[in-house]
């Protein structure tokens, strides 16, 4: 199949808005309007304060973990630097 040209794409950019225009036209969203009640409120609340965040827990949990292995293998790679540079020396 060929590609489209560009007249091509903004013809069919414009049946979509088209068609989406129309659509909203035959069917008018219904809000309804629900009362909350100040019970259900303050459980929410009381959740999310009391619950850690697993986001921000899980990436600080990873970072360090990350952190000692770098910092571990950093001074493996300096004290081998130092051994070779001293057997070197003798030499």
């Amino acid at each position: 199949m060929s590609r489209k040209t560009k007249k091509e794409k903004i013809i069919a950019d414009y049946r979509k808005r088209l068609k989406l225009l129309s659509q909203d036209q035959k069917s008018p969203v219904v809000i309804e309007n629900k009362e909350i009640q100040p019970n259900q409120k303050k459980i929410a609340r009381q959740d999310k304060q009391n619950m850690p965040s697993s986001s921000d827990g899980g990436k600080n949990k990873f970072f360090i973990k990350d952190f000692r292995k770098s910092i571990f293998i950093i001074s493996l790679i300096i004290t081998l630097e130092i051994v070779l540079y001293f057997v070197t020396i003798n030499r």
